[in-house]
């Protein structure tokens, strides 16, 4: 569930990144805000539902879709080709960017098919979030360096490095420095549907919540002035996604413990913007979740079987595991995993 510092989801690198047409602006991280009461984790357990103990199902499918072209070292769900489902993208040792698309089965072989390598020189990067801040139809990459500076790759639509075929992810802007100590949770309008421009969810080493508007602008002004939206989160993985369909996105979070929790949005803001949490799974412990995203054909509709956002994680052993989301509203309940992967010891949480 797309991290840096206590987090994610989704983050920890640097390095030279050489993927094609490499360009550099600078920016600053916006001003702190009022610091305001907390509705971070440590919030009082309200509604707690079955321990739902995805982590030792024992329901799983035949094996497939084994790591290829280097150990990956990170990874992150995204729809970066507008097809309604989302592919994993990953970093291996070496510093190689993998694409590996979805197939649209929805079993074990979603991820079946052999990577495309999609980028290289990604040593000490971080995949911080993705997704399409500034409108359009692709999903782009925000990459956090290891001078802290906050980097935008826009994907323009091919599928290989340079030679044959279009580059996927053209050339960088900078749009943040100082995000070092941060942790981002993912890319969202988190009080607004009437904008394409979606802000940025992230947590810092004191374990604060912060959310960050996003103006527009495409440089160092595209995240405005921040507001506090919770404290308490240190050691917490967390993601960002709608789970019970209303529209607005919600929390799914794992703690120290290895109890997953889920928050929904209230409709307020502030600390005001998540409500009581439900624990909605347990012995998460030594586990490592990609993200949480839409990985069967009718995810996001809510006339489909599988209306809301799976999440897709990786065990102890390295196995990749695809967990859907069988709920039809309210707190998300993950069903039986299905096995979509082997050998990806070395994944870390984004």
């Amino acid at each position: 569930m797309r991290q840096s510092p206590c987090t994610r989801s989704h983050l920890r690198f640097f390095g030279a990144l050489v993927l094609a047409g490499l360009s550099a602006l600078a920016v600053s991280l916006p001003a702190t805000a009022g610091r305001a009461s907390s509705v971070g984790p440590h919030r009082t357990l309200t509604h707690v539902t079955a321990t739902n103990s995805v982590a030792s199902a024992t329901t799983a499918t035949t094996v497939a879709g084994t790591a290829t072209g280097g150990l990956p070292a990170g990874g992150v769900l995204g729809d970066y080709f507008a097809t309604g489902l989302d592919d994993i993208l990953a970093i291996d040792q070496s510093g190689a960017l993998w694409m590996y698309y979805n197939d649209f089965s929805g079993d074990q072989n979603m991820f079946a098919t052999a990577p495309s390598e999609v980028g290289s020189g990604w040593i000490g990067y971080t995949l911080a979030a993705v997704g399409r801040p500034y409108g359009g139809v692709l999903a782009g990459i925000l990459a956090i360096d290891s001078a802290g500076r906050l980097w935008y790759y826009p994907n323009n639509g091919g599928n290989s490095l340079p030679g044959p075929g279009q580059l996927t992810f053209g050339a960088r802007s900078e749009v943040g420095v100082g995000w070092g100590g941060y942790a981002v949770v993912g890319l969202v309008n988190l009080y607004s549907t009437s904008t394409v421009f979606t802000g940025l969810l992230a947590t810092d080493r004191a374990g604060n919540l912060w959310y960050y508007p996003n103006n527009g602008a495409n440089d160092l002004g595209t995240f405005g002035a921040r507001s506090l939206v919770g404290t308490g989160w240190t050691g917490y993985t967390v993601d960002v996604a709608d789970f019970n369909g209303d529209g607005r996105p919600d929390l799914l979070a794992v703690d120290t413990t290895g109890n997953l929790w889920y928050y929904p949005s209230t409709g307020g803001t502030g600390t005001a913007t998540f409500g009581s949490r439900t624990r909605v799974g347990s012995q998460w412990t030594g586990w490592q979740a990609i993200d949480v995203g839409c990985l069967v054909t009718g995810c996001g509709s809510v006339t489909s079987q599988n209306a809301f956002t799976d999440i897709l994680g990786i065990d102890p052993d390295g196995n990749m595991w695809y967990f859907p989301d069988t709920s039809t509203g309210g707190p998300p309940v993950f069903g039986s995993p299905i096995q979509v992967g082997t050998g990806r010891t070395g994944f870390r949480i984004n």
